[in-house]
């Protein structure tokens, strides 16, 4: 048992990103779809397509155009741009806004595909018209600011590319810690390191893609994102805090037992660095500094229930049975459902 921190944002500390969702057209198969293959600019994870032979792959025009919702136009239109026929596919994703069929999630989703087919077929004035259209019936989505910086960037609109980057950047960090909370450890890293791109010296950034790196078990990733972390701020106790964790669950205790004692040394509050320097302690049988952590912890926060567990189990393997009770009992008392075995 290990605490875990590092839910970070970068406008936000121990932030636990509630799960965002991007509400689909269709559920069957994620995927980040290349808008073309010539393009320069990506849609990553704004669709969820469903290529059903009758839906896409063998709907002949004639019915698309009879049968076709206003949400199928639009999957008519991602696949028709794929296959580069992007005056085809504006002329479907154009059909599906005018509808007035589309939720307006779904509207600023037909804007992003229409603007990137527009960007391809050199059209840039409608390209940004729709790029602001989507931004503003979706306001957190970071491929929109991605991509519109770019176009304003060739343009020479340094300060408005500037500020897109800047919006990309906290959009793809707080997809990327949402993908954490839904436990897609890839997706997560996929945006993290986008995020990383456009804002490489945000300290948060390395914690947070840390995390996703150790969740997933790319373990020595972990450690070298904390240890960038550290780099850029040697002064901050949660770098070397889940540092810790990452070489404590790869095996390297005395390491892990050296950042413990650096975000104490930080932080003489801190006390999940006690809990968790205790759990290292235990790993290598020095159970009674084990026991003086806990000790610590629990002095921190009277209210750890498992603190209590945890010290009263060392205590029962050394023999102080007398004291193991009061502390199980004391962690009953606190959480009555709390296993009092391993």
């Amino acid at each position: 048992m290990v605490r875990q921190h590092g839910r970070i944002l970068l406008t936000a500390r121990l932030l636990r990103g509630a799960i965002f969702m991007e509400r689909i057209l269709c559920i069957l198969n994620v995927r980040a779809w290349n808008h073309s293959a010539a393009s320069t600019l990506v849609l990553t994870g704004a669709f969820v397509l469903a290529l059903v032979a009758t839906c896409l792959v063998a709907a002949s025009p004639a019915r698309a155009q009879e049968n076709n919702t206003a949400k199928d136009d639009i999957l008519v239109g991602l696949e028709t741009a794929r296959r580069g026929a992007h005056e085809a596919a504006i002329r479907y994703y154009t059909k599906a806004i005018d509808s007035g069929e589309l939720s307006p999630h779904d509207t600023g989703m037909a804007y992003k595909a229409r603007a990137l087919s527009y960007h391809d077929t050199g059209n840039e004035d409608k390209a940004l018209s729709d790029f602001a259209q989507a931004s503003k019936l979706l306001p957190g989505d970071p491929d929109i600011y991605y991509n519109r910086a770019q176009i304003l960037q060739a343009r020479g609109d340094k300060a408005a590319a500037d500020k897109d980057m800047a919006l990309a950047a906290q959009g793809f960090a707080q997809r990327g810690n949402a993908y954490i909370d839904a436990d897609q450890y890839d997706a997560a890293i996929a945006d993290l390191s986008k995020a990383l791109l456009l804002a490489p010296q945000s300290q948060d950034l390395y914690i947070l893609r840390g995390l996703a790196y150790k969740l997933q078990g790319s373990l020595q990733k972990a450690t070298d994102d904390y240890s960038r972390a550290i780099e850029l701020n040697p002064q901050d106790p949660l770098a070397y805090m889940n540092r810790g964790n990452a070489l404590l669950k790869s095996k390297q205790y005395g390491m892990a037992l050296m950042d413990y004692d650096k975000a104490i040394e930080l932080n003489p509050q801190y006390g999940d660095a006690y809990f968790n320097r205790a759990a290292a302690y235990e790993m290598i049988q020095e159970y009674q500094k084990a026991v003086e952590d806990y000790t610590k912890a629990i002095k921190l926060n009277p209210k750890d229930a498992m603190a209590y567990k945890r010290r009263g189990m060392l205590r029962q393997d050394m023999g102080q049975d007398s004291r193991a009770k009061r502390d199980f009992a004391a962690a009953r008392k606190i959480d009555p459902n709390i296993p009092l075995e391993n």
